[in-house]
């Protein structure tokens, strides 16, 4: 079982973002990862197309991005529009170590 607030936030967010609209989750990491994965740059960016394509084909289509970066969350925004939405987290910027 969950403490309420924690469950209180889940709800609030749930109620906030998903209506009947489809929902394309993305777990895109960035700062950290260049230490572990020196291909993650590109890995990222092949990601786009893929959003792309599924985007384009449905409309309705709106993308929950998950990201530890400010940085990336401007890009998609950029990308996207309002098609985006994420939860409220303190990012950092891509120099911030």
């Amino acid at each position: 079982m969950l403490q309420p607030d924690i469950q209180i936030g889940i709800d609030t967010f749930r109620a906030d973002n998903f209506d009947c609209s489809p929902v394309f989750a993305v777990h895109v990491r960035s700062l950290d990862k260049g230490r572990e994965n020196p291909e993650f740059l590109r890995d990222n960016a092949d990601m786009l197309p893929v959003l792309d394509a599924a985007l384009a084909a449905d409309p309705k289509l709106r993308l929950l991005l998950m990201t530890d970066s400010e940085t990336v969350l401007e890009q998609y925004a950029g990308l996207y529009g309002d098609r985006v939405f994420n939860t409220d987290y303190a990012r950092r910027r891509a120099s911030s170590r």
